[in-house]
């Protein structure tokens, strides 16, 4: 009784009780549980040495502990616990040059902290730019993210390989991973972007249009579309105007003025676009495609 928070990594938790105290069970092949040793609980252990803790959080073989004095605290798989080491450590050290610290989160494979002044400072597993440093350099100090201005919040769940931030101005960024569009900029390339990008206003979210509806007797395919992009009407007598292609922001990407039922989007990047085909008639088409 007595847990005011809890945190879980890929097979570990974390408790924190109300005295300030860590307790920890699952996996313990790292030295996750920070008991001392690497034996596997299955029941809940005392984290080691760490008292006056009033925040925890649990990456996937590492855990993380932020004390009432605004110092941070690493224990588990070596080179990930921002002590300036790739020793695997089995109870707490703290991370170095990190002071004034009120909020702490975890990835996967990297740590994050927030100061009182509202910069970010991260270190570990840098593979997909998760750091935000502009580099996939592992880090085992922490290091600051390329994000101006001041941070209030920050995010990363325990299996991610991103990083979330939201600013005082009420914009949220991200940087990482973006397999599954993750950064929220638009765009799902399996390409990582290791330099933070602001995370765009709502976008609409996109289905497969492979038929000619009722609304629009448009027939637009492939889509998805790796390059090439096809319009054909239920009415064979309208003929293309113009055609103009913008992305999520309102941008306009492509434009054309000729008579052709084609576009070759294979210079744009991965992500959602919305198009719209006016015809000889003054019909207009809208409809929205994805570029994969």
């Amino acid at each position: 009784t007595g847990f005011v928070a809890v945190s879980g990594g890929d097979y570990h938790s974390l408790a924190l009780k109300n005295d300030g105290t860590i307790w920890a069970w699952g996996l313990n092949n790292s030295g996750q549980l920070g008991d001392g040793t690497t034996i596997e609980r299955h029941c809940p252990v005392q984290v080691t040495g760490l008292t006056d803790v009033i925040a925890i959080a649990c990456g996937g073989y590492f855990s993380l502990a932020l004390k009432n004095d605004g110092t941070v605290w690493a224990w588990g798989v070596g080179g990930l616990l921002g002590d300036g080491t790739t020793i695997q450590r089995h109870t707490p050290v703290q991370a170095s040059g990190l002071t004034d610290i009120v909020s702490v989160t975890c990835g996967e494979f990297h740590s994050l902290a927030l100061k009182n002044d509202g910069t970010v400072w991260a270190w570990g597993g840098n593979g997909n730019g998760q750091l935000g440093d502009g580099t996939t350099t592992d880090q085992h100090s922490p290091v600051q993210p390329g994000i101006s201005g001041i941070v209030t919040a920050l995010s990363s769940g325990s299996s991610a390989e991103h990083t979330v931030v939201l600013k005082d101005d009420g914009t949220a960024w991200a940087w990482g991973w973006n397999s599954s569009g993750q950064l929220g900029d638009g765009t799902f390339s399996t390409l990582i972007n290791p330099n933070p990008v602001q995370v765009i206003g709502l976008c609409v979210v996109p289905t497969e249009v492979n038929e000619i509806t009722e609304q629009n007797n448009v027939w637009c395919y492939p889509n998805p579309t790796a390059g090439v992009f096809h319009f054909q009407f239920g009415n064979k007598e309208n003929a293309i105007k113009n055609v103009t292609i913008t992305d999520v922001t309102g941008r306009i990407i492509f434009f054309t003025n000729q008579n052709k039922n084609e576009v070759h989007l294979s210079f744009a990047a991965a992500g959602i676009y919305f198009y719209s085909v006016v015809t000889k008639e003054g019909n207009v088409f809208k409809g929205k495609l994805v570029k994969e």
